[in-house]
């Protein structure tokens, strides 16, 4: 945050000294009398995107909802910190910096010197986080290791690619008339490295191991933590789970929990009810509703073609992204749904709210994005 110390600073050299007898009025024109100065004036003159006094009305909330995709609430209680204490809720800045700003934010659509200081706030404090909070680490990709040949049992995996346990067994469904595969699920470049050494140093015949990279987005809930929260730092004292045995409620849904909520944000599921039918198969018509949820951003990646939710990096539950609950009623459908997303994405707990007449807050698992998102302005703001 920059504060502006130049009235506090320059004070000496604006009073009197009486006690030499000098008329230093008369001699420096500039000279002005403590008792008589008003320094706020003075402020809001070299400031002026803080209006002290001014009342947040109904644009300006409705201003800052657009801009900032903040919720009403949330937008008004900004605005009225920014006013009423302006060196704790702003920024200040030279002009230089603003006519820069205004090249790629113009004043149509909605933005000012107020605005514009909250976003020199916000990326300042976002700067901070980043350099105080651990990043979070992306995924180990996972692989899927056909069962055939010497490696015909999760057991004969686990030693080809040195796991602790055996991994995790899965079916492929089969064609019309074909037999059922299948595949191991083992996480890791390095597991991935084992299998294939192995097979290369037992290479008695034609036989090859099938490892096959798995692109559905990735799903393991934590039972002890709060890694698996959209919005949520686990590595926050406040953010540790406070009674395992008694079951927190923020550890919910569980890994395995079906019926579930999911909460979908990007054009093609939450807009076009087809598609969402044609992902999740069946022949009932799936249950959706309107919905939000609180904690992520969305960013643009692959050059701004697809769109993706991350956490906040301020503000936490004041950060707002709008959607739409579908209800997933077996493994099966969340699979296809998690296929859907790929592997650029993880499944994440969050809170639901339903938007679509009486409101209801319920636990669901939404898509966290994982890859890299296009770049950031020098604003903070994702191009």
């Amino acid at each position: 945050m920059f504060i502006n110390q130049q009235a506090n600073n320059g004070s000496t050299s604006r009073c009197n000294d009486s006690n030499h007898g000098s008329d230093s009025s008369a001699s420096n024109p500039t000279s002005v009398n403590n008792a008589d100065y008003d320094y706020e004036s003075d402020y809001e003159s070299d400031t002026s995107s803080i209006r002290f006094h001014d009342p947040v009305t109904a644009d300006d909330i409705a201003r800052w909802v657009k801009l900032f995709n903040y919720t009403p609430e949330t937008a008004s209680q900004k605005l009225h910190e920014l006013r009423r204490d302006p060196l704790t809720h702003g920024a200040d800045f030279p002009d230089a910096d603003w006519a820069d700003f205004q090249l790629d934010h113009p004043p149509h659509d909605g933005w000012d010197r107020e605005a514009y200081e909250h976003v020199r706030a916000r990326a300042d404090m976002a700067a901070l986080l980043r350099r105080v909070l651990p990043s979070r680490t992306p995924p180990a990709p996972v692989y899927l290791v056909k069962l055939d040949g010497p490696l015909g049992c999760a057991e004969a995996v686990q030693a080809a690619a040195g796991l602790a346990a055996p991994p995790q067994t899965c079916a492929a469904a089969p064609e019309a008339g074909g037999t059922q595969v299948r595949f191991c699920r083992v996480a890791g470049e390095a597991a991935r490295r084992g299998i294939l050494a192995w097979a290369d140093a037992r290479r008695t015949s034609k036989w090859r191991p099938t490892v096959l990279r798995d692109w559905a987005a990735r799903k393991a809930l934590s039972a002890r933590s709060l890694d698996s929260e959209l919005g949520v730092g686990s590595e926050l004292p406040q953010n540790r789970p406070r009674n395992l045995e008694a079951g927190d409620a923020r550890l919910r849904p569980a890994q395995h929990a079906y019926p579930v909520w999911y909460f979908v944000y990007d054009g093609a599921l939450a807009e076009q009810p087809a598609t969402l039918q044609r992902v999740l198969g069946g022949e009932e018509d799936v249950v959706s509703r309107a919905a939000r949820t609180f904690g992520g951003e969305i960013v643009a990646w692959g050059a701004g073609a697809y769109r993706g939710m991350v956490d906040a990096e301020m503000d936490g539950w004041e950060s707002v992204v709008e959607g739409r609950a579908v209800l997933v009623g077996d493994r099966e459908a969340e699979e296809a749904l998690r296929y859907h997303q790929t592997s650029q994405y993880e499944v994440a707990r969050c809170d639901i709210e339903m938007v679509d007449g009486e409101k209801e807050m319920v636990r669901g698992l939404t898509f966290r994005f994982v890859g890299v998102a296009d770049r950031d302005d020098f604003y903070g703001f994702r191009v």
